[in-house]
């Protein structure tokens, strides 16, 4: 049919002798040859064909060094990433639920050089540096209504004569306490001027970058945290969508890591591996005593519950006012008379006792809420939120009732010209620094008490426990939700303090550098390893939801000072200022007419109002949306897992008819019908003989 003759072409218009069958056309009984070879090339090349080929490669062959190099990359970072080998150490011996809050260290610790840069960078730097010159119209504006420029003046001098009066004997009591010489260092608020700086032939203004910088720093963090919590739901939604029947199927088979050249870090992983198996079967352990509970027993466990949450409101509540009565006797204690006179120690103890208050509430009442819990019978994931949450209440409890008394302090009247309490009111010049003050004092305190406890109490209940079986007080354990919940106070102190003490964020930094140090010496020469395992993938989700909450709860008495308080006369960046927003309509004033008014529609309370309901709306939608799709995989779910059990019975089913005929091969016809008659196969042996 095919004919593989090949006939010669004429030699003009073809630089080819070669010719190719293309089809045969039946109709007209003639052969179709396709154009010579170069002739198709020399086409191509006009209409353009070989130069898209080329861009397509060229595009192709970009992106894959793009992906090349973005891989490389992120081997580069996780190389260089800081503390991996501590982490897998840790993950190892304790698995990987610990290994989590030692990462949720890392995160904290990124978090605040951030933060930390920021302010140096925009505040602290240009303060120090840069030469300043007094009051223009930058500053107080072109309405001078809302300024108190000269009785500022006044009382700043009277404020510098005042911390300059310091006693050689008390430096280092005013280091502890953060007064006297320390309030006119770059720590403290009072140290920065409201004046504009020369930088470079420009000029900078200090009130409007303080403020600025301070709510770029809440922004800075509240999407570092949206990201973390992003990315911690993720992989606790992975975790959950693997569902009941493969887990463990994916921790034996699925969950090594073939990059691993060492014996170490074998050993490790394997480690690692075998908590995470015992941290499933404890889940599905409880799963089945939850339920196999009778209906009397579901009931006395809801009681006993119900009882210990009622005693935990109790505990907090009680822990509240003692902060508070605390921090007024040590208010009223500093008015009275006979207070100069007072030993310089005394003096200092009376200063820290709200420190030493809170420090001593956040180390003993979460002790007692691990033992009630134990009575609760919680599965370990809900323990852990459940103390968790009870213990972040208390923690949060107590800064707000610290500072509420504080605010009580700050806004006694009757005041004077410059703001300074009058009569049984306390003298504060400077309130913003004395704020700043007890926050400081909290950070110490609390840097102190961890150092205590990890170089000396935690060492001696091992040796007590392991060296000389000491059964009533067992080896320590190392206590997760206590860990997390002091790393997210001190991020709290953090968030609450820098806007009074702007570089408290680098005793923060350094606070939870050596803290990873003291923790890991913790965790792996001290405690024993965990007797309750934890989730990785729920702890980090867990971890930032908590964060989140503490960050939120932080904002609100930084948003109303900034918006409602009225500044000191005496000190700072708003002095001049009725309130410390000011300084943005001060700034507006110069700008365009057609942006002001812009600026001024945007921050109405109208179309901030308008803003929430669309972003609840947004809200609710989406959860709609994933309520509906969480449905759609629950339906899929359930198919799949039937379809599962359907192949799997007639697997079965074939399986058990395959046996039945080999079986019936092995006996001949006439036993077999005889057997089913009489149901013996002798009879027919019987009728052969």
């Amino acid at each position: 049919m095919f004919s593989n003759k090949v006939d010669p072409l004429p030699q003009k218009n073809w630089r080819s002798n070669v010719r190719r069958p293309s089809y045969i056309n039946t109709c007209e009984s003639k052969t179709q040859w396709t154009l010579p070879l170069s002739e198709r090339l020399k086409r191509r090349e006009q209409e353009g064909e070989f130069k898209k080929d080329v861009d397509r490669s060229a595009k192709g062959l970009t992106k894959q060094k793009w992906n090349k190099f973005k891989r490389e990359l992120r081997e580069i970072s996780y190389k260089l990433e800081p503390w991996r080998a501590s982490i897998k150490a840790v993950e190892g011996y304790h698995g990987s639920g610990v290994a989590s809050y030692f990462m949720f260290m890392r995160w904290s610790l990124f978090l605040n050089i951030g933060i930390t840069l920021l302010i140096i960078t925009f505040v602290t730097i240009p303060q120090v540096a840069f030469p300043k010159r007094d009051y223009s119209p930058a500053i107080f504006g072109i309405n001078k209504t809302s300024v108190q420029i000269d009785e500022a003046v006044k009382c700043s001098k009277d404020y510098v004569l005042k911390i300059n009066k310091t006693d050689v004997k008390a430096l280092l009591l005013d280091f502890l306490q953060g007064s006297g010489w320390m309030e006119k260092t770059a720590l403290f608020y009072g140290y920065y001027d409201n004046k504009e700086l020369f930088t470079y032939g420009k000029t900078y203004i200090i009130p409007l970058a303080y403020l600025l910088v301070s709510i770029s720093c809440l922004l800075y963090s509240v999407i570092l945290m949206a990201k973390k919590s992003a990315a911690s739901f993720r992989d606790n939604v992975e975790d959950d969508r693997a569902g009941d029947n493969f887990q463990f199927f994916s921790l034996v088979f699925l969950s090594w890591d073939y990059t691993i050249t060492d014996a170490v870090s074998a050993k490790l992983k394997k480690a690692s591996i075998m908590k995470q198996i015992q941290t499933e079967l404890a889940e599905k352990q409880y799963k089945l005593k939850k339920e196999n509970l009778t209906k009397n027993q579901r009931i006395l466990m809801y009681t006993i519950r119900v009882t210990i949450n009622i005693f935990v409101l109790t505990c907090l509540t009680a822990s509240a006012y003692l902060i508070y009565y605390v921090t007024q006797y040590s208010t009223n204690f500093t008015k009275m008379d006979t207070y100069s006179g007072q030993h310089k120690i005394v003096k200092l103890l009376v200063e820290f006792m709200p420190s030493l208050t809170i420090s001593a509430l956040n180390g003993f009442v979460p002790i007692i809420f691990s033992l009630v819990i134990i009575i609760e019978d919680y599965a370990p994931q809900n323990e852990v939120i459940m103390t968790l949450g009870r213990t972040i209440l208390l923690r949060l409890a107590s800064l707000i009732f610290l500072v509420a008394s504080l605010y009580k302090d700050v806004m006694c009247k009757p005041k004077n010209v410059c703001g300074i309490g009058m009569e049984s009111c306390t003298k504060i010049t400077c309130w913003e620094s004395y704020i700043g003050q007890q926050f400081y004092k909290l950070v110490i305190t609390d840097f102190v008490i961890k150092l205590v406890l990890c170089l000396t109490v935690e060492p001696i209940r091992k040796l007590l426990a392991k060296k000389l079986k000491f059964k009533l007080l067992p080896q320590p354990q190392f206590n997760v939700p206590q860990n997390v919940l002091d790393l997210v106070y001190i991020q709290s102190l953090c968030w609450l303090g820098f806007f009074f003490a702007p570089l408290i964020t680098c005793m923060v930094l350094i606070s939870i550098f050596i803290t990873f140090y003291l923790k890991k010496l913790s965790a792996l020469h001290w405690c024993a390893a965990s007797v309750k395992p934890y989730k990785a993938s729920k702890s980090q989700s867990l971890f930032a939801s908590v964060l989140m909450v503490s960050f939120f709860l932080c904002c609100l008495p930084i948003g109303y000072v900034i918006c409602k308080v009225p500044p000191s006369r005496s000190c700072g960046p708003f002095r001049i200022y009725k309130y410390m927003y000011e300084i943005l309509t001060v700034t507006l004033e110069f700008w365009p007419i057609s942006a002001a008014i812009t600026i001024s529609f945007l921050t109405s309370g109208a179309f901030v109002l308008t803003i929430i309901i669309v972003l609840l709306l947004f809200l609710y939608y989406f959860y709609k949306k994933i309520a509906s799709q969480s449905a759609t995989i629950k339906i899929l779910s359930n198919k799949l897992n039937s379809e599962r059990k359907e192949k799997y019975y007639f697997m079965v089913e074939a399986s058990k008819s395959l046996k039945q005929n080999q079986a019936n091969r092995e006996y001949p016809t006439q036993a077999r019908e005889l057997e089913g008659a009489t149901g013996s196969i002798e009879v027919l042996d019987e009728n052969k003989s």
